[in-house]
């Protein structure tokens, strides 16, 4: 359902507003590896690469100004426009013909429909290529051994060793990282991580606050893994710090070092696991949560919506309504077929809670119009968000974000909930007779309420918030 994000969203980027700095890695001989400031810089970069190498091949390779026009999408998705066509058209041609064919083939060889079904769905990474766990002096690549290991358990991403990876904030990133493993129904041992959020780690947790007062729930797309959600643009600790929520992720079965098969029966069990192990290992209450999709994943948390019905709220990123609506672009379409997988739009109904749908107006995977057929089933759906992005770019989109934060810091009231958790910590520590280091924005009284002056402090100076 989305693109793999080994080629899209697999480097970090750090935008200020003003200029960026990126390097972006290319697994892919095809692609090239560039290094800009800015987008200008990018565009120009872009120009001199392609008259150089019609130089050296001897050809005039003329791109026109549309095509290789700096735009306002994410550079990582951009890198695409730097393929140039210098071979014979014929050569390129064969090479495109022969590449469908061994797709058609691989997808229906051999024709029994849930193994084409799986190909299509699900496009697992290389296991461990992002990420395992370490226990005590010894690697775990299985959930499956890395759950009966002895605590505690850390997260290793060897891609870091790359020479040309420079996220040296992943790292001072991973110290905020709880890792564990959690047993499905169906018998499969599933890697989940937590990440807590940088409010909560410099600010509250001083105070006495034991835990963020609001959980999220990530459910990833079909081509990454939690080892991979970490090089994103966001990656998971910097959704954690924009929304003032700790975030719990996860591997689907067969993904990173999750044991078992992906299949949509499996991934339904997934969920209810992860639930499982918010609610009674985290002790969370069903109020708290909050559920979070993207691509593929908006099946798995709209799953989770409907069954229940009292979560704080739904974010969805590119939805869609089932999975042959998609192939027959048909959205709207009112009766689902018995083959039919991941139907968004029966349970859609049975979703009550509070929900933002966000998806791109020029995405070619998932139409936009399977977001507001959504909307039209959903009760308390907001109109849906578009933005300017296609499937894959949307993740990184500013302008889709920000709505996002709003949305969960104000309508699900998350700031609110922040300040009760430390008026509630401060008075603990008056009653006990403790003496408490006050942070220059807390009330110089310790058992005086913050007020809404304070509210609209911490909301406007925190620093905790890493930008997008």
């Amino acid at each position: 359902m989305s693109s793999k994000l080994n080629d899209t969203n697999s480097s970090k980027i750090q935008d200020s507003g003003e200029s960026s700095k990126s390097t972006h890695r290319s697994p892919h001989k095809n692609e090239v590896i560039f290094t800009s400031r800015s987008y200008s810089d990018l565009h120009k970069q872009m120009q001199s690469a392609i008259s150089k190498e019609s130089e050296a091949q001897g050809s005039q390779s003329q791109i026109s100004e549309d095509e290789t026009a700096p735009s306002d999408d994410c550079p990582v998705h951009t890198a695409l426009l730097l393929k140039t066509e210098n071979e014979p058209s014929w050569r390129n041609r064969t090479h495109k013909v022969l590449k469908l064919l061994g797709a058609v083939s691989f997808i229906a060889c051999p024709p029994i429909p849930q193994l084409m079904f799986r190909k299509i769905l699900f496009s697992p990474p290389p296991k461990l290529l992002h990420y395992y766990f370490d226990g005590e002096r010894v690697a775990h690549f299985s959930a499956g051994t890395a759950h009966t290991a002895n605590r505690p358990l850390t997260i290793c991403l060897p891609y870091m060793a790359s020479p040309h990876m420079q996220c040296l904030d992943v790292l001072l990133q991973l110290r905020r990282i709880e890792v564990d493993t959690v047993v499905t129904s169906k018998g499969h041992f599933l890697a989940v991580i937590r990440v807590r959020c940088e409010k909560f780690e410099r600010r509250m947790k001083s105070l006495g606050v034991k835990r963020s007062p609001h959980l999220v729930i990530f459910s990833q797309p079909n081509s990454s893994d939690i080892g991979m959600c970490m090089f994103t643009d966001p990656n998971l600790a910097d959704i954690a710090d924009f929304l003032q929520c700790d975030v719990l992720a996860f591997d689907y079965s067969g993904y990173g070092i999750s044991t078992g098969r992906p299949n949509e029966k499996n991934i339904y069990a997934d969920v209810d696991a992860v639930w499982n192990y918010a609610t009674k290992t985290l002790g969370y209450d069903e109020a708290d949560i909050i559920l979070f999709g993207f691509s593929i994943g908006t099946a798995a948390m709209a799953y989770l919506a409907a069954k229940h019905p009292k979560i704080r709220a739904l974010i969805l990123f590119a939805p869609f309504t089932s999975f042959l609506r998609v192939l027959a672009r048909n959205p709207h379409k009112e009766d689902s077929c018995r083959t039919d997988k991941f139907c968004t739009v029966d349970r859609a109904k049975n979703i009550t809670c509070r929900t933002i749908i966000c998806h791109g107006r020029r995405d070619w995977v998932v139409k936009p119009e399977h977001s507001l057929a959504l909307k039209e089933h959903i009760a308390n759906a907001m109109e849906p968000v578009l933005v300017d992005c296609t499937h894959q770019s949307i993740f990184c989109d500013r302008s889709a974000w920000e709505k996002v934060r709003k949305f969960v810091l104000e309508n699900c009231h998350v700031t609110t909930e922040w300040l009760k958790e430390m008026n509630k910590a401060i008075d603990e520590k008056t009653k006990s007779g403790s003496r408490t280091s006050m942070s220059p924005w807390a009330p110089s009284t310790p058992t005086k309420n913050v007020s809404q002056e304070s509210t609209h402090s911490i909301a406007t100076n925190s620093k905790s918030v890493t930008v997008l």
